[in-house]
């Protein structure tokens, strides 16, 4: 099964990284809820997985650049990598998680806004207003 997932991400390395990051996060935030509650929060789960699914692509070039400038395993390759992620885009990453979060929260009311605004334009068009 391994060396089927390897074959496949070879193949389709983006893909395969969105769905891999979609998935472990699904699997590993609903674990961490059901230990702590009890029970799963369904929109928090859905939401959590979507971000990191889609960051995984990326994150996914930006290792691959990572080990293009220090190659290899060793422990200083490793520690420099390490480093340069986490001053690049441990803040990055945070603030746009935190931001998808939010957007997420409030996309029932953006949506909600959206329609109202384009009912009103639609009627005040109609009334000769606009």
């Amino acid at each position: 099964m391994y060396r089927r997932f390897l074959s496949i991400q070879k193949s389709y390395p983006l893909r395969t990284s969105l769905a891999t990051g979609a998935g472990v996060m699904s699997l590993g935030d609903a674990s961490v809820q059901l230990w702590g509650s009890g029970r799963v929060d369904f929109e928090r789960n859905v939401v959590v997985s979507v971000y990191n699914g889609s960051t995984s692509p990326l994150l996914y070039r930006w290792w691959g650049f990572l080990d293009s400038l220090w190659p290899g395993f060793s422990t200083g390759a490793v520690v420099r990598k390490a480093l340069l992620n986490q001053v690049v885009v441990g803040p990055i990453n945070s603030e746009l998680k935190l931001g998808f979060i939010l957007a997420s929260r409030l996309m029932p009311y953006v949506i909600l806004f959206l329609v109202i605004c384009s009912v009103e334009l639609q009627a005040y068009s109609f009334l000769g207003c606009l």
